[in-house]
C-alpha cells in the first residue's frame, strides 16, 4: 500500500509539472487544427470491414456519409445523402431519394468523374453483404442488385472470420433485393417489417462508397488493401496519411457538398495513444485538445484541469466478458458453470480492467434496462454459493477434484487498462478459493478464432462492445449456429440452443421498449438457466475536451461528428 502511495504522489507531481507548463496558443489551434487522443486503433481504415470502436466511429462519421444519420438528441433520423425517404404500408419497401450534389473526395490517388448515384448505393450494400467470398465480390462488382445466398455460399460464410461477418450476414438475410430505381431513386426490399432498418442504414458500417473508385484499381492485385486504407469519402474531411498504430490525419473537404462553409476546422488528427497516462499528459501539455478515456483521479487533482475541461460519458458500453465451453466436459456441467458465476469479484476485476469509469456486471446486458430485478442474482460475488455448487457437482460425478480448467485469455495493447497477465493472475486466484486450478494462455483474438474449432479451452476471457441502439446484435454473435447446428466463430461458448436463437432473433432489429421487455427477460431467463457466459465488468467510453471547442457532437456508437466543430474566439485584452 505504502508503494501506491509514493507511485501516486509521484504521478500527481508530475502532472502538476506538466498542467503549469501547458500553453493552450499551441501550434494545432493556431493553425486551426484539433488533435483527438483515443486509446484504441484500427487495422483497417474503411468502415465497412473496420473493428467497431472509437477510431472507427469517428472516421465513419467525418471521412464518409450514410443513407440517413441518428439525432440522439431528439431521438430521430435524419437525412444525409438521401434527401427524403418512404416506407410502404407492409413496412418492407423503403425507397430513398439521394442528393445528386453529393461528391466524393479529390485526392493524390483518386480524382472522381461524376457525382454520388444510385450505382454508389448499390455497389456499397452489395459489397457489405457480399464481402465474405471472392464470388460475391464478383457479383458485387456487376452490380448485382439480388441478395440471396446459396448452401455452397452460406456454408463459407458460416466458417469465415470477418470481424463485422456477423453484422453483414444478418443484412443479407434482412434485405432480400437493393433496386436501382433511377440514378438518383434506390429501394430496399425487405423479407423482415419488424426490422428497425433505419437504425442498420444509420450504423458505422453503413459508409457509401465509390464504385468508379473501386474500379479504377481492377488492375491492382492490392486492390482490396488500397481501397480499405486509402480511403475516399464524400464526408467533410478527407484522408491525409495513416501511420497503423500512431496516427489518422485528415484535413478539411474543400468541396464539401454539404455545406460550402463547413467543417471550421482545417486539419483534425486522430492521435492513437493506448496508454491512459500518456493521453492525459497530452492533454495537460495540450498535444490534444480532446482525449478519449481520462482519469476522474488526475481531474480530480486539478483545479485548472476542472474550470478548462468539460468531462462527458458515451452512450455505448464495452463488456469484459468470460464464455464457458459448453460442448465439453467439465463445463459441459451447468452445475459446475453455476459455480463459476458466483466465484469471480467482479469489483476488482472492474477496478483492473476498467478503472474509475468501469462497472462491475451483475446482469446479462451491461447498462441500464426495465428488466425483472429478480433474474440478476445467480452472477452476484459468492464463495460460499459457488462451493456449495462445487460440492453438488463432485456428488453427481462421484469425484473428489475438479479438472484442471484451461483459460484462454485475449491479448489486448489498445484497450483501456487490459492487462490479460494480470486479469489472469486474479483468475488463478478467484478459481483457487474454490478448490479449481488454471492453466492460463494468452492470444491474440485472432489466434483465437482460429483454434476454436479445436475446442482446447474451457473459458475464453474477451471483451465484447454493445450497442443500446441494437442491443441484441452482441447476443447475436455470441450464440449464433450455423444451419447445421454447429457453433460459428463467434460463438465461443459453443452454445447452440433454437428457442434461444428464435427469441433473440424475433427482436434482432427491434428498438429496445416496452414491447419487448417480456422477450428480453425471457432470454435473459434462458440464459440465466444455462449460463453459458458470465459478465464480468463494463464501461461506458469517456471523453475530456477543452471548454473552448464549440459544436462537439458526440455519436451513440462513440466518437465525435466534427463537421461544425471549432474553437471560441477570444478577446485579445482577455489572453
Amino acid at each position: 500500500m505504502h508503494i501506491i502511495k509514493v507511485i501516486s504522489l509521484f504521478l500527481i507531481a508530475f502532472f502538476a509539472v506538466c498542467l503549469q507548463s501547458c500553453n493552450m496558443d499551441n501550434v494545432s489551434r493556431s493553425q486551426n487544427g484539433l488533435i483527438f487522443c483515443v486509446n484504441s486503433n484500427v487495422s483497417i481504415l474503411d468502415p465497412q470491414s473496420s473493428e467497431v470502436n472509437v477510431t472507427s466511429a469517428t472516421i465513419a462519421k467525418n471521412v464518409f456519409n450514410r443513407l440517413v444519420s441518428y439525432n440522439q438528441e431528439k431521438n430521430q433520423f435524419k437525412s444525409e445523402i438521401a434527401t427524403s425517404w418512404s416506407i410502404s404500408e407492409n413496412r418492407l419497401v423503403y425507397t430513398f431519394r439521394l442528393s445528386p450534389k453529393v461528391t466524393f473526395h479529390t485526392t493524390p490517388w483518386f480524382t472522381p468523374t461524376r457525382s454520388l448515384n444510385a450505382d454508389d448505393v448499390v455497389f456499397s450494400f452489395q459489397r457489405l453483404m457480399n464481402y465474405s467470398s471472392k464470388k460475391s465480390q464478383n457479383r458485387a462488382e456487376a452490380g448485382e442488385q439480388t441478395a440471396v445466398i446459396d448452401s455452397e455460399e452460406q456454408a463459407f460464410i458460416d466458417e469465415i472470420q470477418h470481424i463485422n461477418y456477423k453484422y453483414l450476414l444478418q443484412l443479407r438475410k434482412i434485405v432480400r433485393k437493393i433496386k436501382k430505381i433511377d440514378d438518383y431513386t434506390v429501394s430496399f426490399i425487405l423479407a423482415d417489417s419488424s426490422a428497425n432498418f433505419l437504425a442498420i442504414l444509420a450504423a458505422p458500417n453503413s459508409v457509401i462508397l465509390s464504385r468508379e473508385y473501386f474500379e479504377s484499381l481492377s488492375d491492382n492485385p492490392r486492390r482490396e488493401e488500397i481501397f480499405s486504407n486509402s480511403i475516399v469519402g464524400t464526408g467533410p474531411y478527407q484522408l491525409v496519411s495513416h501511420k497503423y498504430n500512431d496516427y489518422i490525419k485528415l484535413k478539411k473537404n474543400p468541396h464539401y457538398w454539404q455545406d460550402p462553409e463547413k467543417p471550421l476546422l482545417s486539419r483534425l488528427i486522430i492521435d492513437i495513444t493506448p496508454n491512459q497516462a500518456k493521453r492525459m499528459n497530452k492533454i495537460l501539455t495540450d498535444e490534444c485538445q480532446i482525449a478519449s478515456q481520462p482519469s476522474k483521479t488526475v481531474m480530480a487533482l486539478h483545479e485548472r484541469l476542472q474550470k478548462n475541461y468539460s468531462y462527458i460519458e458515451s452512450q455505448n458500453t464495452e463488456s469484459t466478458v468470460f464464455y464457458l465451453n459448453t460442448s465439453k466436459a467439465p463445463l459441459k456441467n451447468v452445475e459446475l458453470r453455476r459455480a463459476l458465476a458466483f466465484a469471480f469479484n467482479r469489483d476488482l476485476y472492474r477496478k483492473i480492467i476498467y478503472g474509475e469509469s468501469g462497472e462491475p456486471a451483475n446482469s446479462l446486458f451491461p447498462f441500464a434496462m426495465k428488466l425483472d430485478e429478480n433474474i440478476d442474482y445467480i452472477f452476484s460475488y459468492n464463495v460460499t454459493n459457488a462451493g456449495n455448487f462445487i460440492d453438488r457437482y463432485k456428488r453427481i460425478h462421484k469425484v473428489t477434484t475438479v479438472p484442471t480448467l484451461t483459460i484462454w485469455i485475449e491479448q489486448s495493447n489498445t484497450k483501456l487498462g487490459y492487462n490479460s497477465a494480470r486479469i489472469g493472475q486474479v483468475i488463478k486466484r478467484d478459481l483457487k478459493k474454490i478448490g479449481i486450478n488454471c492453466n492460463i494462455i494468452e492470444m491474440s483474438e485472432k489466434t483465437i478464432k482460429n483454434l476454436l474449432p479445436y475446442q482446447g479451452y474451457d473459458i475464453i476471457v474477451s471483451q465484447q462492445p454493445f450497442s443500446r441502439l441494437l442491443p441484441m446484435y452482441r447476443l447475436y454473435h455470441n450464440f449464433s449456429c450455423s444451419s447445421r447446428g454447429r457453433p460459428t466463430r463467434t460463438n465461443y461458448s459453443s452454445f447452440c440452443d433454437k428457442e434461444l436463437s428464435d427469441l433473440i432473433g424475433s427482436i434482432l432489429y427491434a428498438a429496445m421498449d416496452d414491447e419487448t421487455n417480456e422477450t428480453y427477460n425471457r432470454i435473459q431467463e434462458k440464459l440465466i438457466q444455462n449460463v453459458p457466459f458470465i459478465p464480468i465488468a463494463y464501461n461506458s467510453d469517456a471523453f475530456i475536451y477543452h471548454k473552448d471547442i464549440t459544436n462537439l457532437v458526440s455519436l451513440l456508437v462513440n466518437g465525435f461528428d466534427f463537421s461544425q466543430t471549432g474553437f471560441k474566439e477570444h478577446d485579445p485584452e482577455e489572453q
